[in-house]
């Protein structure tokens, strides 16, 4: 793996093995979702990983955000494997 930094909100996000990568939670089991500051839709962690900020608009300004509830249920039939969230973990 190569060691690929990138800077997301002003914060250094390092991909190098055995480092944490990006978490804004403090709940370890919660998947943390973000909105982009520029066209306000929901970034989450697999675009982050491939696209380094939103998918829709390629911006990298995010904050973290609650979801609605029809964002959650677009993310649940976005990425169904619901019960593979947790192994995630929020690191990039």
């Amino acid at each position: 793996m190569s060691n690929k930094r990138f800077m997301v909100n002003d914060v250094l996000i390092d991909e190098s093995p055995g480092k944490p990568g990006f978490l804004e939670s403090t709940d370890k089991d919660a998947l943390q979702f973000y909105r982009c500051l520029l066209c306000r839709r929901i970034v989450n962690i697999w675009d982050l990983r491939k696209y380094k900020g939103c998918g829709y608009c390629g911006h990298a300004r995010i904050s973290p955000a609650n979801l609605t509830l029809w964002e959650k249920i677009f993310q649940i039939v976005k990425h169904p494997k619901v019960w593979k969230w947790k192994q995630q973990k929020n690191r990039m």
